[in-house]
């Protein structure tokens, strides 16, 4: 990439591993599991120089995980669903010789629900929106031309300002907690560039 050159880039998420917290406030332990996501985020980009800016839209649904999609919270719980999404902006700065590594910080808007009976009796549906900043860390890697492949990590603190439970359950006691953090130890995702000027 010549120095003041400009690109612009779509991609598309291969792959990633995230740590999703599980259970609600209450009385119970707090529960967080790894979700095997493909195919669940996509984004645009613009760089110049070392600077990239990206928007990007993202979802998550235990159902579609390849793994631990019929774990539960709690070992009497059936009728467990859990999803997410989100869509956000991203600054990133490239460094070395080649712009090989970014490292970024991003906020999004994330929505996630959360249905499950508790212990046969206990009904739970809540419905939460937050702001989240984040940060990565990634490599990008060009496989052909213009195609690259670009694993990254991932961190997301998701701060909650809205959140109910519409559960008609009389023992619907539950609270959401305010923060929860969100670990994507490993995300691959693969992008072309569209525009070169």
């Amino acid at each position: 990439m010549a120095q003041g050159q400009v690109e612009y880039r779509v991609g598309l998420g291969l792959y990633e591993m995230t740590n999703v917290f599980e259970a609600p406030g209450g009385p119970f332990v707090h529960t967080t599991v790894n979700y095997h996501q493909v195919l669940n985020n996509a984004f645009v980009e613009r760089q110049k120089n070392r600077i990239t800016h990206r928007v990007t839209a993202r979802y998550i649904n235990q159902a579609h995980s390849l793994k631990n999609k019929s774990f539960r919270p709690y070992g009497l719980s059936d009728g467990f669903l859990k999803s997410e999404f989100d869509i956000g902006y991203g600054f990133l700065y490239s460094v070395g010789r080649h712009k090989l590594f970014s490292a970024g910080i991003g906020l999004s808007y994330l929505q996630d629900k959360l249905q499950s009976s508790v212990n046969t009796n206990e009904f739970i549906d809540f419905k939460n929106k937050a702001i989240a900043p984040s940060f990565s860390i990634e490599a990008n890697f060009k496989v052909h031309k213009t195609w690259y492949i670009s694993p990254s990590i991932v961190g997301m603190y998701p701060i909650y300002f809205a959140s109910s439970n519409k559960s008609i359950s009389p023992y619907n006691s539950f609270e959401w907690p305010k923060q929860l953090e969100q670990w994507t130890p490993i995300r691959i995702s693969i992008k072309k560039t569209l525009i070169s000027k």
